[in-house]
């Protein structure tokens, strides 16, 4: 992690530098806060550790152009003349921790172990978002709306629940739940998509459900039905609402019961 010190005392800059170069963080520092920009510009700092009363820019000055124009540099604020309106605008502006002088460099280490926590977070869950963008090549749109249903989508996958998914035909329902599957644990199994109504009723049972041997005239085999075919997979079902209600009712109790 970079760390950049600011502080217009160099004995503060150096007893810094060696307490947290000895920890191994890559530390610099400068006793003139308008030099400060630059420095950001060249560097790509992970921290300002900043002093208060600072010329010719003080640090809450300071703090609130890094965090104007460097939103993901976190800021420490340490000063001698520590009041609690001081701190309260502080952690107002952004910073994320004030540090009165004279402090324990156990209490800065331990605020800095607390920001390389949040930068591990903020980096795995930039590679998580990134990793699904990546299955997301399909959903295209960026709305509110589009990103709920992406959050649900996360949600849902690793559950072993039955999903209804509602909307018009042409919304995207089966792309929906195409990536549910592929996001959850039964990805590896198949994914079998069957639109009802494509069939009329009296095929309807037998394709969802399959049949034995001599259920009835002309069954010379027995056949398998979606539900089996999709075993550890999922099955998605589109147009449930055109099943008659006989159907609807066994459909229903193969949910609940989670068997055929």
């Amino acid at each position: 992690m970079r760390i950049l010190i600011v502080d217009d005392e160099e004995k503060i800059c150096l007893l810094l530098r060696e307490f947290l170069s000895q920890r191994g963080y890559e530390v610099h520092y400068t006793l003139d806060s308008g030099r400060v920009g630059r420095m950001l510009e060249r560097n790509n700092f992970d921290v300002v550790i900043t002093d208060l009363k600072m010329q010719p820019v003080d640090g809450m000055e300071l703090l609130k152009f890094i965090k104007k124009k460097y939103p993901e540099t976190y800021v420490i604020i340490m000063t001698a003349f520590g009041t609690v309106k001081n701190a309260v605008q502080a952690m107002k502006e952004g910073a994320f921790d004030y540090l009165v002088k004279p402090f324990s460099l156990d209490e800065l280490e331990i605020s800095l172990k607390k920001i390389e926590d949040k930068i591990k977070l903020e980096w795995e869950n930039k590679n998580l978002r990134e990793g699904i963008a990546r299955k997301y090549g399909e959903i295209i749109g960026k709305s509110e709306k589009i990103n709920e249903i992406k959050e649900l989508i996360i949600k849902v996958a690793p559950m072993d629940t039955t999903v209804l998914i509602t909307g018009e035909t042409g919304t995207g329902k089966e792309l929906v739940a195409r990536k549910i599957h592929e996001m959850s644990p039964r990805s590896p199994k198949p994914f079998v998509a069957v639109n009802i109504s494509a069939f009329p009723d009296t095929l309807i049972e037998s394709e969802l459900f399959g049949y034995e041997k001599g259920a009835f005239t002309g069954a010379s085999s027995p056949k398998p039905g979606l539900f089996e075919i999709a075993d550890g997979g999922t099955l998605f079902i589109d147009e449930i609402g055109e099943l008659s209600k006989p159907l609807q009712a066994k459909l229903l109790r193969v949910l609940q019961d989670r068997k055929i």
